[in-house]
């Protein structure tokens, strides 16, 4: 069972991916944070209007909406999951 890290202590993704599926853990900066079982009703009401509002402007376009939980990699050495992700609509 992963152990909240000491400042010292890094994770990576992989050892991530490897922690048991009934746990919720967090890396921010490879450190690991011991996240609430479950979301509160009304921080899944906000996720679900921020959600709702930006597939409604990203709508018709090539990007998607998603919500969390799912896992991206991010492409900086730090590795996250994030609880919303877009893209940029208009690339330049």
């Amino acid at each position: 069972m992963p152990q909240l890290a000491r400042k010292e202590d890094r994770f990576t993704y992989g050892a991530y991916c490897r922690w048991p599926d009934n746990e919720r853990w967090e890396l921010i900066d490879g450190q690991a944070y011991d996240m609430c079982p479950a979301p509160t009703r009304g921080h899944q009401q906000m996720v679900l209007e921020i959600a709702t509002q930006a597939h409604a402007f990203l709508r018709g376009g090539p990007c998607e909406v998603n919500v969390a939980p799912f896992d991206v990699r991010l492409p900086k050495a730090d590795d996250s999951v994030p609880w919303f992700s877009g893209c940029d609509r208009h690339p330049a």
